[in-house]
This record gives structure tokens, C-alpha cells and sequence, in this order.
């Protein structure tokens, strides 16, 4: 099952519901034009950059991803045609290219162990006035006991969605008083093999880490997007690369 299908068809209504929306928002944001080249970090097995390209949003793309397996499916799905490739992130060059018009990272900065280290990067591949989108879960506030119920039943159905567990104080901590800092988790810890987990993650670190380095243009959450980020599953971000920044 590729990684695409698993997030898009398969769990339970609330995780499709929850992966479809954030979907459809990302191409809503990025329907205003055609780009050059986009850059999708952590692009998986290129489902996002397939789907952008079919629909005329992209003419070339370069899809980064850690894992070399996600890697041979992005570069299957896309043998015989021109203008893409797939690489892993130390096959790119590490001062970026100045050349790319559309920078995507969604629901990546969650597993890196330096977020504000990964947008740094992403800017320097940019051009001046480049679009950055980024999406990234909630995993804290009243909508974490919501995606918690979600992500239970998704694995009795599927049997390996995979979620990390909380303890009740955990929940309360995260859920209740929007305080990820109280508990263990893989966000206290920088990791050598890399792979975090959602659980200890906070969105508001990513925002303030934009705020410094790019211009946001537009915040939104979806499904629900009146609901703000109490009862959402993920932030967008908008962005225009500066390079006075």
C-alpha cells in the first residue's frame, strides 16, 4: 500500500476525512498560477507533485524525501517524464539554487529535529518573492483528543495505522492547558536517526519560526477552518521568501 493510499482510503472517516481536506486546501492555495519549479520536501512517494502536474499547477518539480523506498515509487510514477526528479536530502545541494518558485513542506517539520534549520533551507532554494506553503499538524489543544479518537479507531480498522499513546496527565497537559513541555516525548530530544513523532509537537513553534524568516501571508486550519486551531487537525502557512529576512 503506498503512502498516499494509505492517508487518502484507507483509517477510519475522521483520518480520511482530516488527510483529504488538507488536500484540497493545498491545491485551493496554489490555484492562482502556474510554477516553474517546485521543490516538495519530505514529497514521500510523490503523490503531491503527480497530482500538481497533471493539473497544470507545476512544469518541473524536485521531490526530496528520507526514505529511499517512498523514492523508487515517486520515481516510477513519474517514468517518462521529463523536468522531475527525486532525490534524498543529502543529494541536494545544501546553499539551495536560488531557482524555484513554489517551495511545498507538508507534514514533514513534525519529524526533523530542526524545523527552523529545514525553513532556512527551504528559503535559500527560493527565489526572492518565492510561495512557501507549509502544513503541519495540531497536536495540541481540544481538537488532539478528536485526532486521538480518530487515529484508535483508524488502527482497529487497518491494524498498523500507528499512533503514539498518551497517558491520561499527558492528554490533559497537551489537550487542556496547550502545554507539550510537561511530558516525555521525542520533541525533547534531538535524535540521531531522526523520525519524530506527532506526539509533543506544537504548530505555534513552526509559526514563530516563519514569523522570523518569511512573510506569512495567510494562516488557515482545516477541516473546519471558522474553528481556528482549537478544533482543527492541521495549520497552513503561506509565505513569501524574503531575502532581507
Amino acid at each position: 500500500m503506498d503512502y498516499s493510499d494509505r492517508l487518502l482510503n484507507h483509517g477510519s472517516f475522521v483520518t480520511r476525512l482530516a488527510h483529504r481536506s488538507r488536500l484540497n486546501t493545498l491545491f485551493g492555495l496554489l490555484n492562482d498560477r502556474t510554477y516553474d519549479r517546485a521543490l516538495d520536501l519530505g514529497c514521500a512517494d510523490g503523490w503531491l507533485l503527480d497530482q500538481m502536474a497533471r493539473a497544470g499547477r507545476v512544469r518541473a518539480g524536485l521531490g526530496v524525501d528520507a526514505d529511499p523506498t517512498a523514492l523508487e515509487v515517486a520515481r516510477r510514477r513519474f517514468e517518462g517524464r521529463s523536468g522531475f526528479d527525486f532525490v534524498t536530502p543529502d543529494q541536494i545541494a545544501q546553499g539551495g539554487t536560488g531557482d524555484i518558485d513554489l517551495l511545498i513542506c507538508t507534514e514533514t517539520l513534525e519529524h526533523v529535529n530542526d524545523a527552523a534549520g529545514e525553513i532556512a533551507k527551504l528559503a535559500a532554494w527560493g527565489k526572492p518573492d518565492a510561495k512557501l506553503v507549509i502544513s503541519v499538524p495540531i497536536e495540541v489543544g481540544p481538537s488532539l483528543m478528536v485526532k486521538q479518537v480518530g487515529r484508535y479507531l483508524a488502527n482497529l480498522t487497518t491494524g498498523a495505522y500507528g499512533y503514539e499513546l498518551y497517558s491520561w496527565s499527558e492528554l490533559t497537559s497537551a489537550a487542556l492547558f496547550w502545554d507539550v513541555d510537561s511530558f516525555e516525548s521525542s520533541h525533547r530530544h534531538v535524535s540521531l536517526a531522526g523520525g519524530k513523532g506527532h506526539k509533543g509537537f506544537d504548530f505555534r513553534r513552526v509559526q514563530r519560526e516563519l514569523e522570523r524568516s518569511c512573510r506569512i501571508d495567510k494562516s488557515l486550519f482545516t477541516p473546519f477552518p471558522l474553528l481556528g486551531s482549537a478544533l482543527n487537525s492541521t495549520a497552513f502557512f503561506v509565505c513569501t521568501v524574503n531575502r532581507s529576512s
